[in-house]
């Protein structure tokens, strides 16, 4: 008889980052990813919540919602609506950011640029994702849903 073990080491991604409010009040946010063996049983934690696991998740999905009011809210990093964040985790980075009113044409929902990495995106639809891809090794890379590639200029970077 053959025993087939699929190891997996320990991992933790930190992820560090701003959110700004509509009032242009801009806070900090942490939110990590980690996975962790205690004796034999393993978990996964995304930010504050933590869950046992069998093996390390495929994926974590964050997902965003925008109001009537062309404002976005992401339950794991405020209690209420954004203007944008700027989320960067190990060589990753999720930049979400309202343009401002002189660059705003009523076509795009609610009015948003998204970085993901080196690719720039507009929303179209009004409850986009970040997706989160993990591997034995922590996070392989970031996609998202809702979104359509951006083709002209949006004044890029902060």
């Amino acid at each position: 008889m053959t025993l087939t073990f699929t190891a997996h080491a320990d991992w933790l991604e930190k992820g560090k980052g701003t959110v700004t409010y509509p009032s242009g009040r801009v806070d900090n946010i942490n939110f990590d990813f980690e996975y962790k063996t205690v004796f034999d049983e393993h978990y996964f934690r995304a930010g504050q919540s933590q869950i046992h696991v069998d093996e390390v998740p495929p994926n974590y999905i964050l997902n965003m919602i925008i109001n009537d009011a062309g404002n976005i809210y992401v339950a794991e990093f405020s209690n209420g609506f954004l203007h944008g964040f700027d989320f960067h985790l190990g060589k990753h980075r999720v930049w979400v950011r309202k343009l401002p009113e002189d660059e705003r044409d009523g076509e795009i929902m609610g009015d948003f640029l998204v970085k993901i990495d080196d690719k720039d995106y507009l929303f179209n639809t009004t409850h986009p994702t970040v997706i989160f891809e993990f591997d034995e090794n922590g996070v392989a890379d970031i996609s998202g849903s809702g979104y359509i590639k951006d083709l002209d200029l949006h004044g890029g970077e902060e």
